[in-house]
């Protein structure tokens, strides 16, 4: 009797196993992927030169921005929104590619600091504009001096 309750027992367990990797499977078929919407990917003009950006509106997209990513496409950066103008600090801490920072009040370009090298000291160096912004940019390093932007270019979401 308890052999014909083992063979019960692992049959059991076997059509479980089985059922649960079913469920995975369909689940990954058919769950939504990330879309351009969920990452809250923006098509942002700069002047004449148009980046598709992701938004850090978070206090935690914030935090985190680029930090730990491998690469950033081309055409492609983050821009952070802040609720009131101010003199926000960024740094380079956990970065494994160099940046332009475009820092922006006002839909217009107020400043550009570009060449940002990756910074692997515990303190890293913190940089800021030298005004309130509401908004900074970051993209690949080299992307403000090939598309041409500069201070006082318009910056237009779309």
């Amino acid at each position: 009797m308890d052999m014909v309750m083992d063979a019960q027992q692992k049959k059991f367990v076997f059509f479980l196993i089985l059922a649960v990797i079913v469920g995975m499977l369909v689940a990954w078929k058919f769950l939504p992927r990330a879309t351009n919407d969920q990452k809250n990917l923006r098509r942002l003009k700069v002047g004449q030169a148009e980046v598709r950006v992701e938004v850090a509106v978070t206090a935690e997209q914030k935090s985190r921005g680029l930090a730990g990513r491998e690469n950033l496409a081309e055409g492609e950066g983050m821009m952070f929104v802040f609720d009131q103008p101010g003199q926000y600090g960024f740094w380079m801490k956990g970065m494994k590619f160099p940046l332009d920072f475009v820092w922006i009040a006002d839909n217009k370009v107020v400043e550009i600091t570009e060449d940002i090298p990756v910074d692997v000291n515990e303190s890293p160096k913190v940089y800021q504009s030298r005004q309130a912004i509401d908004a900074m940019l970051e993209v690949n390093a080299g992307w403000v001096k090939k598309n041409g932007v500069k201070v006082g270019d318009e910056v237009v979401v779309e």
